[in-house]
Parts: C-alpha cells; sequence; structure tokens
C-alpha cells in the first residue's frame, strides 16, 4: 500500500493549508489534485476524487448505522485500500477510530468495520 504517489506533490498542496485536522487537509489535497494517486496497492490506484466518494459514502453509512461525532468506532481491516476508507470515513463522521486485530472481530464489531 502506498499514500500519495507524488508525495511531494500532496506535500506542496499542504504546505499552505492553515486548518488543523486530517479532513480539512485531506479534502484541500483532494480538491487539488483530484486526478492524481492518492492510493496504490498492487494493481490498484485510488484517485483522491475516487478515495474521497468511496470515503463519503462509508461515512453516510456510518451516519446511518448511528455513529455519531466522538463516538468510537472499531476498525478490524487487514492494511489496504478498504482499511484507508474505513478510517477516512469514520474521521469524516467526527468519531474516533480504534484499531482492532483482525482476528480479534466478532460479527457485531465487523459490520461497522467493513465499508
Amino acid at each position: 500500500l502506498t499514500l500519495g504517489a507524488d508525495s511531494q506533490t500532496a506535500s506542496e498542496a499542504t504546505d499552505h493549508v492553515q486548518e488543523s485536522d486530517i479532513v480539512s487537509c485531506f479534502r484541500t489535497v483532494a480538491a487539488e489534485f483530484p486526478n492524481k494517486p492518492a492510493l496504490i496497492c498492487g494493481e490498484i490506484r485510488l484517485c483522491y476524487s475516487e478515495l474521497d466518494r468511496r470515503s463519503d459514502s462509508a461515512t453516510s453509512r456510518l451516519v446511518e448505522a448511528g455513529v455519531n461525532p466522538g463516538d468510537y468506532v472499531g476498525i478490524a481491516l487487514p492494511p489496504g485500500i478498504e482499511q484507508v476508507i474505513a478510517i477516512l470515513a469514520v474521521l469524516k463522521s467526527g468519531a474516533a477510530y480504534v484499531p482492532m486485530p483482525v482476528v480479534a472481530a466478532n460479527n457485531h464489531d465487523a459490520q461497522y468495520a467493513r465499508m
């Protein structure tokens, strides 16, 4: 898994960002570089606009499931694109994510972790 194939471009984009939270920084970079690669995992590439769209969709599902700002959401996913989408979705919802070992997740926990 590679984050931001062009890390220099992403770094330049955030040099002038005044926001202090990761979601605001992500949105700034995604708006400035929508077609640049954000994630690369093997043969799979996700550009910033696709990562933004997929994480927004997952955020909506979390909110519909009752996740509120300030809540804690367990994420039990192996490293990869789906894990990054899940983490970003939780942060966009205003909640905090709690990394959990994949083997420790039971069916109830997994319904919130799988986007």
